[in-house]
């Protein structure tokens, strides 16, 4: 069956790691059958840059996985939270007309839902959160051994938890002891793209035909 990659990639500024995570899953097509509408999510590719990494060595990295086969055509999701319009910039340009993917760049915020507008897409940390909790709880997220630091991965995941005030406002406790959740933004990104795509459980009841007279 087809399948379809979705990249996460959590820019951290100058002195902060950047990490990148590769998700894979099914393409589920129109009117599939209800325990086809939501596959296994299986993780790819995990890469953490060290901090002081250039922004160039990365580009060149993701443009390099975006130009091979099977990831041609993919989703990139691009976390802005940290950094300025200048990197945004020279990230997009060092994508442009070299890489067949649909691009998105998002901030990640409080809130409860996501919302479009001049700043682009913003993202609650509490529906990262979710949706990585329904990916663990339904073991539909698989994490290989063998990726580097995929033992980190799980350790921090098993560690998170979302914290909503009475103030409505959302906020994320630590996914880790450490100081960093880039490896846990990088999959929720590519994860939540990839779930978001996927098809409803249940379809929308079809209109009554409309009788005409004639």
């Amino acid at each position: 069956m087809a399948k379809c990659y979705f990249l996460g990639l959590d820019l951290g500024q100058a002195s902060e790691p950047t990490a990148l995570a590769v998700v894979e899953r099914l393409v589920v097509p129109p009117g599939a059958a209800h325990d086809l509408r939501r596959p296994v999510q299986s993780l790819r590719h995990l890469q953490r840059f060290p901090p002081g990494t250039p922004y160039p060595e990365i580009i060149a990295t993701v443009r390099g996985l975006l130009q091979t086969p099977p990831l041609a055509g993919s989703t990139l999701i691009v976390d802005r939270t940290v950094v300025g319009l200048a990197v945004l910039s020279l990230f997009k340009e060092g994508f442009e007309n070299q890489v067949n993917c649909l691009y998105m760049a998002v901030t990640i915020g409080a809130g409860t839902d996501p919302t479009t507008g001049e700043g682009g897409i913003q993202v609650p940390r509490k529906e990262l959160v979710g949706v990585l909790q329904v990916l663990l709880q339904t073991r539909r997220l698989q994490i290989p051994r063998s990726l580097p630091d995929a033992a980190l991965l799980v350790d921090e995941m098993m560690k998170f938890k979302a914290k909503i005030t009475l103030a409505k406002d959302s906020t994320l406790e630590s996914w880790r002891e450490g100081p960093h959740d880039d490896l846990v933004l990088a999959v929720g990104l590519a994860a939540w793209q990839s779930e978001k795509t996927l098809p409803p459980l249940v379809d929308p009841p079809r209109p009554w035909p409309t009788r005409v007279r004639v």
